[in-house]
């Protein structure tokens, strides 16, 4: 499992990730992300919150990809998404 930590910006391990996501009356929606020269559809948000570090607004999401589970954020500044978790369901 990849875990890291927004509360400190210089985690390595703090991944920049492609993202497709839809805006919908403000909010974002995400469709599809990218890891690794992988495509994951996205198929379930199961959560979405918002998290401030410092003077950065993230919002963070978890979600469901067959049995893969992602936990990323997107930098309301940069406008940059960053892969937070990632870890596999067992079936």
């Amino acid at each position: 499992m990849l875990q890291g930590n927004l509360k400190n910006p210089n985690d390595l391990s703090l991944e920049r990730i492609d993202v497709i996501a839809i805006f919908k009356h403000g909010n974002p929606h995400v469709y599809k992300i990218e890891h690794k020269n992988k495509e994951y559809r996205i198929e379930k948000t199961g959560l979405h919150y918002t998290q401030k570090v410092g003077e950065t607004l993230y919002h963070i999401f978890g979600l469901l990809s067959e049995n893969t589970f992602f936990k990323i954020a997107m930098d309301t500044k940069t406008l940059n998404w960053k892969l937070l978790e990632k870890g596999y369901q067992d079936n």
